[in-house]
């Protein structure tokens, strides 16, 4: 194969990727316009510290989401912030949520 080829073939795999890349960003990006306050989504297990904890969602913003996490024997909610790569929407609803009336 020659040097042409090759840097043709490296253009070409380049143009694969961010063809996918943009894809998966408007795929994820769909899914976000889609939770609404009260569902709940489930952290990416890479995440340091709350890696695949389920978060109800309290606010929907451009960049991704507020929410809370409620920790048995723990006092109180931790309430975390999640951009679209840090999360997955799990097509599930709170029936409660914190500070909410019945």
């Amino acid at each position: 194969m020659t040097e042409e080829d090759e840097a043709f073939n490296e253009i070409e795999r380049k143009s694969v990727a961010k063809k996918e890349a943009v894809r998966a960003a408007i795929s994820k990006e769909k899914a976000v316009n889609e939770i609404k306050v009260g569902d709940i989504v489930q952290i990416n297990p890479y995440m340091e510290l709350f890696g695949a904890c389920l978060v109800v969602v309290t606010e929907v913003r451009s960049w991704g989401i507020q929410g809370y996490i409620q920790s048995a024997g723990v006092a109180g909610q931790q309430y975390i912030r999640l951009r679209l790569e840090e999360m997955e929407p799990t097509g599930g609803k709170a029936v409660w949520g914190v500070g909410e009336e019945e």
